[in-house]
């Protein structure tokens, strides 16, 4: 008798890697002086500026973040063309602020680089497992597993970067305590030729 195979089929993949990059104090004197404008909704201080990594002061840190996407669509997904950075924006979160559920628009990939996070740090991601496509029962389960959840915590801590689908929802809880959460968020897109056998198919971004 053989061992069953299991086939992971059409999954999200969340990409967490730890890159041990640490901010240089220039960089991080730049990111103080970023201004998070106070929107009277404490679930999103970003910054207005949103091309944070186009700054030479942190030329570095965003050669690590292209360096991390680049490993995720090559390596993980197997694709060949290129993605570029097409937004990023700095977000610090101070005691009980939040961010609430949602996902990225105008892009294919998101991802967040973590400066500095209180510890037990987490970051939430939502959806239905394809099996709930078609029939949303409430099913009873056994055991909770990648499988049959509509819920999936990631510890992050600081030098850790997150990439994923940015179709993919996600929410961040309220910061219980009193070190800041400081996070550098990035979006990309594809670059370059895609081709196709179609007729009038290929397309080059």
């Amino acid at each position: 008798m053989t061992e069953p195979t299991l086939f992971t089929l059409f999954s999200s993949p969340v990409y967490v890697n730890d890159t041990g990059y640490k901010l240089t104090q220039q960089e991080s004197k730049h990111l103080s002086t970023l201004d998070t404008p106070s929107t009277g909704n404490v679930s999103a201080q970003l910054t207005s500026d949103t091309q944070v990594l186009d700054s030479p002061y942190l030329s570095n840190l965003k050669a690590i973040c292209e360096q991390e996407l680049s490993y995720y669509t090559n390596q993980v997904l197997r694709i060949k063309q290129l993605f570029r950075i097409t937004n990023s924006w700095l977000s610090v979160k101070e005691k009980n602020q939040w961010h609430h559920s949602h996902n990225h628009q105008n892009c294919i990939f998101s991802g967040i680089y973590y400066v500095q996070t209180p510890p037990d740090a987490l970051l939430n991601f939502h959806g239905d497992p394809g099996f709930l496509d078609s029939f949303k029962f409430d099913y009873d389960y056994i055991d909770y597993n990648i499988f049959n959840a509509q819920n999936w915590r990631v510890s992050v801590s600081s030098s850790t970067v997150v990439i994923f689908p940015s179709s993919l929802y996600h929410d961040v809880a309220p910061n219980l305590t009193t070190t800041s959460r400081i996070c550098i968020g990035f979006n990309a897109f594809v670059t370059g030729k895609l081709s196709s056998k179609q007729y009038c198919a290929d397309l080059t971004l």
